[in-house]
């Protein structure tokens, strides 16, 4: 490995890439390596934010074919798993942004509209949402908590507080389960609208 630190995944994803594109390349037809960093780093963002899409894709909070097909419903096992889906999909995506840009730094580039991206998560995770009559507007509610990064720029991560949860799925179930499934839509129109963008910025470098 180029590098030994702890995040195998990331680094040598990455580095496998550089070295792919230095072997066949010639100096006289690209400028440096940075442009190598930039191409490997935005292809892994890229992957990494249609995975997230497609995760939120087939969480569809309330009915039976939520999770992609699971016997799920409308009962509070139902809601905290889907939660628990939607979290783990947002926590592994900061995680994957923060890894690509940590490589990414070492190696002298940087990946256009991570911190962008990030910044958009971390807004969204804090924001209210229209929920028809539900005073459920809010993730915070439903017990999912955001905890910002001690790393100025960088994204946070969510958690959630059970207890809280499933005070919301007493107080209002419908109005939980409508939330949780505006959140997802939300955050991965946020995804697509980047893969959109990004993917055209990909394909003129």
């Amino acid at each position: 490995p180029l590098f030994n630190l702890g995040t195998t995944g990331a680094v040598s994803s990455t580095a496998g890439l550089l070295a792919s594109k230095l072997n066949l390349s010639t100096p006289g037809v690209f400028g440096g390596s940075s442009t190598f960093v930039d191409l490997s780093g935005l292809g892994q963002l890229l992957s990494s934010a249609t995975t997230f899409q497609n995760q939120l894709r087939s969480l569809q909070p309330g009915t039976a074919t939520s999770g992609g097909g699971q016997s799920f419903g409308t009962d509070v096992a139902s809601l905290s798993a889907e939660t628990q889906s939607f979290v783990d999909a947002f926590n592994g995506l900061q995680s994957n942004i923060s890894n690509i840009n940590s490589t990414s730094n070492l190696l002298g580039g940087s990946v256009t509209g991570a911190s962008g991206l990030t910044q958009s998560l971390n807004t969204l995770a804090q924001a209210n949402y229209s929920n028809g009559n539900s005073t459920l507007t809010n993730l915070s509610q439903l017990g999912i908590v955001f905890k910002p990064s001690q790393v100025p720029g960088a994204g946070g991560n969510l958690s959630i507080n059970l207890s809280k949860l499933q005070s919301a799925f007493t107080t209002d179930a419908t109005g939980a389960f409508s939330l949780l499934a505006k959140a997802a839509n939300t955050f991965g129109s946020l995804a697509g609208k980047f893969v959109t963008q990004a993917g055209s910025q990909y394909s003129s470098l």
